[in-house]
């Protein structure tokens, strides 16, 4: 359930052993049924309440997701308290059994198809935001900005559930079935928008240290991506030209966070898409 009023504050011996740590946060144990997900110094707090938020949503809406249980906080930092979720992530299964591979992109698509069949009108939708990522990034080309801009003008709207950050390492494969985590981007508009999305990070995301060849992970990363979109799009009638009228803004949202390894690869995405 959402929280209400003031965040209770954890104590220094409720936070366990650490299970995960990313770019934004990190994960503890708090008991064998939960986790505090401790987000860095300084965050902000509505973003914070912002994911807490769409977690209860989805998880309520029926969408295989860790359940919230409010807001916390602990010496300054504020966190997210979650169901507790074991299991392999999907991109470390891949690694652990690579003959599953078709089969877990068969999931990994199944499970997208399910997010987006939920309509969520009551989150709001990433237009405004994805603006002003762009306009306010030093990162981003003015020119650039200009045409993100524009392209953004002519796309529609929508109330479809979208996750913003969805690729294979954000799937958990419990003993109870998989598990979708991190829903802060989460917003609703056009599934073809969170599907370039994820097209544009199973070509070009970073990959986690698994202990295999870079060449055979490359290679899986080249199945992974043309059987996504071909299922994707054969059983939802999505087609592709609807896919790429997202990828020019998707790929200058991309730019403006600033990913340097990605930089070269998103100046030559985003200069040869044509404009529409």
């Amino acid at each position: 359930m959402a929280s209400n009023g003031a965040a209770r504050e954890l104590t220094k011996a409720e936070i366990g052993p650490l299970l995960g740590r990313g770019r934004t946060a990190e994960v503890r144990q708090i008991t064998e049924a939960r986790v505090v997900k401790l987000f860095r110094e300084n965050w902000s707090p509505d973003r914070a309440a912002y994911e807490e938020r769409v977690s209860a949503t989805v998880h309520r809406g029926g969408v295989p997701s860790p359940a919230s249980f409010g807001i916390v906080q602990h010496d300054g930092r504020i966190g997210i308290e979650f169901e507790r979720v074991d299991g392999p992530s999907l991109m470390h299964t891949f690694a652990l059994k690579p003959w599953t591979l078709l089969r877990l992109v068969r999931l990994f698509t199944e499970l997208h198809i399910e997010v987006h069949a939920k309509r969520v009108p009551e989150l709001p939708s990433p237009q405004a935001e994805l603006r002003g990522l762009i306009n306010r990034s030093p990162h981003v080309p003015d020119h650039f900005k200009a045409r993100a801009a524009l392209a953004l003008s002519r796309l529609p709207d929508g109330d479809h559930l979208s996750h913003g950050d969805y690729h294979p390492d954000n799937v958990v494969v419990t003993a109870n079935g998989p598990v979708i985590i991190d829903w802060l981007t989460a917003t609703r508009g056009d599934p073809a928008a969170d599907v370039a999305n994820t097209s544009l990070l199973l070509k070009l995301g970073a990959l986690p240290p698994l202990g295999i060849s870079r060449f055979m992970m490359q290679a899986a990363r080249g199945i992974v991506h043309s059987r996504y979109l071909r299922r994707y799009k054969k059983a939802t009638g999505l087609t592709q030209e609807q896919v790429d009228r997202w990828l020019l803004p998707i790929a200058t949202t991309r730019l403006a966070m600033g990913i340097q390894q990605e930089r070269t690869e998103l100046l030559r995405i985003i200069d040869r898409v044509e404009d529409w």
